[in-house]
């Protein structure tokens, strides 16, 4: 914002970050580019034992991740290892569990 103020252009918006069911939502919830990474934090609907976190761009993986066991309404974090492999021009990033 104080580089905005200041004259510097209003950032890129950034490419949303979706969830799939059963998870329910995911924060930060977009992915803008230059910006440093910063992992996520995900909750879920139901209990997974040792879920695999997939995330996908346009029906490319950009990244995979196993879990510990993850718990309705406790926290569930996802690396930023991936934020380099989005395309800026692409659709949405969704995280899905598998």
């Amino acid at each position: 914002m104080l580089d905005f103020l200041a004259g510097a252009p209003w950032p890129a918006p950034g490419v949303p970050v979706t969830v799939e069911p059963p998870l329910r939502w995911i924060a930060p919830n977009r992915v803008s580019p230059g910006a440093p990474p910063t992992c996520h934090v995900l909750r879920t609907a139901t209990p997974l034992h040792r879920p695999v976190l997939y995330v996908h761009q346009d029906g490319r993986l950009l990244h995979r991740e196993r879990r510990a066991t993850a718990l309705p309404d406790r926290t569930l974090t996802l690396a930023a290892r991936w934020h380099d492999r989005v395309d800026p021009g692409g659709g949405e990033v969704r995280v899905s569990t598998g």
